[in-house]
């Protein structure tokens, strides 16, 4: 039988992540991380319930500062790299509606070895102009991780990402530039 999807987030994952970012900030606690992601239920968590607690708990470990903790996260993206870091831009989508410039750099650096295409999501629903004009400039990148960003995070209706309401009723924003 296959591999569940959700078993990307294995507690060998999790200890990777936890030593990778032990080398970027040495007061993370990876014991405590690993502890608070998989109690209360983890087994039975799909795989973007998984991808949360995760965030969550790096949450409760990495530097309150966001700038901090999002320069952490950019730091060990060379390492944590592919499907499963899609924890780390989750970070920024769950932590950094208040610093939009710090969360626009964070998501253009983690898209090149991840994707960063669900955690645009919520900067288009609050910030749709100024999100759509960083996107524009992606969308002329030299890196191809950023164009995809850029044309697939503003799909209004992207498989397994937040339903962009507004583009769905109203496209026009997105077709004017």
């Amino acid at each position: 039988m296959a591999t569940a999807l959700k078993d990307v987030y294995s507690i060998e994952f999790l200890t990777q992540l936890g030593t990778t970012i032990t080398d970027h900030d040495s007061s993370f606690d990876t014991s405590k991380f690993i502890q608070a992601t998989v109690n209360d239920g983890w087994s039975e968590l799909k795989l973007m319930e998984r991808r949360d607690r995760i965030t969550q708990a790096l949450h409760h470990q990495l530097p309150s500062d966001f700038k901090q903790a999002t320069k952490v996260l950019c730091a060990i993206s060379t390492t944590i790299t592919g499907f499963a870091a899609l924890c780390l831009p989750n970070y920024v989508a769950m932590y950094g509606q208040n610093d939009w410039q710090t969360s626009m750099t964070a998501l253009g650096t983690l898209t090149k070895t991840s994707s960063s295409e669900f955690a645009i999501r919520p900067f288009l629903i609050e910030s749709p102009e100024k999100t759509i004009q960083q996107m524009l400039t992606w969308s002329q990148s030299e890196n191809e991780d950023q164009r995809r960003l850029a044309s697939e995070g503003i799909r209004p209706r992207l498989p397994w990402g937040i339903r962009l309401r507004q583009f769905i009723v109203d496209p026009a924003p997105i077709f004017q530039y």
